[in-house]
This record gives C-alpha cells, structure tokens and sequence, in this order.
C-alpha cells in the first residue's frame, strides 16, 4: 500500500498540536496510520519507520507541513484534509 502524503509548504505548527491532530485522525474511518509533522531530518526518519514515506516528502524544510497517511477502501484525502484544514486553521 502506498501513502497518501500531502505538503503544505511554509505551515509551521507545533509538535504539540500535530500530535493531538494525528490521534484525532486516526479515528476516521478507513485510516490505518497517521503522522502529521514538520519536514525536519528526524521526522523524515520516522516517516520512513512507520511506512509513511514516498519521495514526495523528499525536498521539505523544517517550516513544511507533512500529512501522511495509509487508507484502507475509500479514498481518504478529502476528509483527512477537511480535517486537518478545520483543527489548524
């Protein structure tokens, strides 16, 4: 299964807070993993760990948002992104 990884460039939150959105859409239906993070060396790594990378991820800075994450049936994105667009912004 690939992941779905989506970037929103120059969109720093904290750890904190990514953490709490991470739990919250790992209840959505469907949603296998999540990791929501900035685009550090360290957050790469454990993207790779958790079978969440794709090149896509690749070129991201420290300030980059990433959301990825692995979907069982359905596609994801729409409501994973809702999500996450309605608990940061």
């Amino acid at each position: 299964m690939t992941p779905t990884i989506i970037i929103k460039k120059d969109s720093y939150f904290d750890s904190i807070t990514l953490m709490s959105v991470s739990s919250k859409i790992q209840q959505l239906p469907n949603i296998q993993t999540v990791q929501i993070a900035m685009g550090t060396d360290h957050n790469k790594t454990l993207l790779k760990e958790a079978g969440l990378w794709t090149s896509d991820a690749e070129n991201t800075s420290p300030n980059d948002l990433i959301i990825a994450f692995n979907s069982e049936g359905a596609q994801q994105e729409g409501p994973v992104i809702e999500m996450v667009n309605g608990l940061l912004y």
